[in-house]
């Protein structure tokens, strides 16, 4: 194996479910504000100064950071003693999701009733964006109840760093020069980061090893997809 192929190569050992945290998540210029302001709100919370709000609406354009994020929240929630919810919506099917099940409306109005009688914070991930005409009113109601907030893209000179933090979930590292390499094979399109790591999850759950080919095969693939 050559020292290129080497310092691609990480154990397999070295793989743990993702672990999406404050400590690996990127607070980009996409998502300060809203990060801060959500920190900020939950802190107050967490010391009394606040009554939670019901649920927490999170809406952005795939891989602007929406899951990690709320997982990252969910994780600070749970340290510190609040009662929190994740629960997935997809606008375009109005599907509900809860920890990888499609639930019913019915089970998603029973989980926003149990977090409210609870006073604790239900975080909703939307994916697509609602529109009042076409779904439930009472589902609209609960969904645009709380607090709606958005998160976007990072800048382009932030690409690097946002890649390095989805590798560090799974305890996977490139070195500066790797990263850029990467991302110029990747199509110039803000979903090419999403699709990377999607696809690297899938890849590793199914056993593969990280290296020069897996990354290969990856890249081939998105540009496959966007052409």
């Amino acid at each position: 194996m050559s020292s290129s192929q080497t310092s691609y190569q990480t154990s397999l050992d070295l793989i743990s479910p993702v672990n999406c945290s404050f400590e690996n998540f990127v607070v980009h210029s996409g998502v300060v504000e809203t990060f801060d302001f959500i920190k900020n709100f939950i802190d107050e919370v967490i010391s009394g100064k606040l009554i939670p709000e019901t649920n927490i609406l999170l809406m952005g354009p795939p891989g602007s950071g929406k899951t990690h994020f709320i997982k990252a929240f969910i994780q600070y929630c749970e340290e510190n003693n609040l009662l929190s919810k994740y629960i997935v919506y997809n606008s375009d099917t109005e599907t509900f999701y809860e920890s990888d099940e499609i639930i019913n409306l019915s089970s998603f109005i029973s989980s926003y009733q149990a977090v409210k009688s609870s006073g604790g914070l239900l975080f909703l991930e939307c994916h697509g964006v609602p529109e009042r005409e076409k779904i439930d009113p009472h589902l609209y109601s609960r969904l645009f109840s709380g607090l709606v907030l958005d998160l976007r893209y990072p800048a382009e000179e932030e690409l690097k760093i946002v890649l390095s933090s989805i590798l560090d979930r799974y305890g996977l590292k490139l070195n500066d020069k790797q990263l850029s390499a990467v991302l110029a094979q990747l199509p110039a399109v803000p979903e090419s980061l999403k699709l990377f790591s999607d696809q690297l999850n899938e890849a590793l759950v199914e056993g593969r090893r990280f290296n020069r080919s897996l990354i290969s095969d990856i890249v081939i693939g998105i540009s496959n997809s966007a052409e």
